[in-house]
């Protein structure tokens, strides 16, 4: 029914980077909520690189003292992590490469090491299988090959929303299909009518399937945040997901919401 096809972009090669396997490696053995909690403040806190990293010494080292004495050091290593995955801001060659300067280059990583883990814990382990299709910043295909998009205008022009965060697909099973944002307040108009057209194309299709299927939005901030942001749509389908629920749905089996 759903073809995934990933399309490149300008941080992918990023999201293979050894600095983030490190970083989503301490998070997937250690599976602490309090390391996503500091995750939150480093990337949706600080809104550039500068800041960012005055508070590497102060806030967020602070945090440490905390911790019972047996998960102090856990906590330093884990902020370490988070420091040696974000000083990329600092290289000249991709900043030249992307036409960014070291701010927006920040603002695109924040972005692309919350989809890096959201891949690893949500989507990818769970459509491993044969006839199975995942992929993130996706192009979502019928089955004739005509691409599911959703066409809106902004601003006095015509605009198509045509590429989705996360997907993952089973042929005779269903998917899920997110949209993926640091903050809840990022889930706009385009993005929520995209969601739409997605669960409109699925259910008119197969009613069945489309109960197994998962369609919503994933953010760093909480779960009760993210429903009372997107509240006024009055989706009863769209499945909320914050940070404190990402431990716990990444041991699901896949479409158990």
């Amino acid at each position: 029914m759903i073809r995934i096809e990933t399309v490149g972009g300008g941080v992918s090669d990023f999201l293979k980077s050894q600095e983030l396997r490190d970083l989503i490696g301490f998070l997937d053995y250690e599976r602490d909520p309090f390391f996503f909690d500091i995750l939150h403040m480093g990337l949706t806190h600080c809104r550039n690189y500068a800041l960012f990293k005055s508070k590497y010494q102060t806030q967020f080292r602070g945090m440490a003292i905390m911790r019972r004495r047996e998960n102090r050091q856990k906590t330093e290593t884990f902020v370490d992590l988070l420091y040696d995955t974000l000083i990329i801001c600092e290289n000249q060659k991709l900043r030249d490469s992307l036409r960014r300067n070291e701010n927006e280059l920040f603002g695109l990583l924040r972005g692309a090491i919350f989809e890096g883990i959201a891949v690893k814990f949500i989507i990818e382990r769970r459509f491993q299988e044969e006839y199975s299709w995942w992929g993130d910043n996706a192009l979502l295909k019928k089955v004739d090959g005509e691409q599911i998009i959703y066409v809106y205008q902004k601003d006095g022009k015509l605009r198509k929303k045509e590429n989705l965060d996360l997907a993952g697909w089973t042929d005779d099973l269903g998917g899920e299909f997110y949209e993926c944002k640091l903050s809840p307040h990022r889930f706009e108009d385009e993005h929520m009518n995209f969601l739409r057209t997605i669960y409109d194309y699925i259910r008119s299709k197969d009613k069945e399937i489309s109960k197994n299927t998962a369609i919503g939005g994933i953010t760093l901030d909480t779960t009760e945040k993210l429903k009372s942001q997107i509240s006024p749509y009055n989706f009863k389908w769209f499945v909320p997901i914050g940070r404190d629920r990402i431990i716990e749905l990444s041991k699901r089996k896949i479409m158990a919401f």
